[in-house]
């Protein structure tokens, strides 16, 4: 994958060049990547599950970003490569952690 900056080439470029790459854009950078390959064998136990927690994962960000106080917090965790929303499914993927209970 490569990522360019401030090309004006490429700037605006997105979607898929044949079989070859595929373009996509972040903020102000343009990203370049191999296309996606389809996967033809049955899903594992496993991942069905992680589909499943990424499904509920997508369903909460989109109902936590309609809140506009969530919104607010989840776009100043924002970056230039990730939006309030993929903020807001890592949130949910990944439960906090204690490490001392007073």
């Amino acid at each position: 994958m490569s990522s360019i900056t401030e090309n004006y080439l490429t700037k605006n470029y997105r979607g898929k060049f044949g079989n070859q790459m595929v373009f996509r854009n972040r903020g102000d950078v343009s990203i370049m990547a191999k296309p996606p390959k389809k996967i033809t064998k049955d899903p594992t136990a496993a991942q069905i599950e992680i589909r499943r927690k990424f499904k509920l994962a997508a369903r909460w960000a989109k109902e936590a970003l309609q809140d506009p106080v969530k919104l607010d917090l989840y776009a100043l965790k924002a970056t230039a490569m990730m939006t309030p929303y993929v903020v807001a499914m890592t949130d949910y993927l990944k439960p906090p952690v204690v490490h001392r209970i007073n």
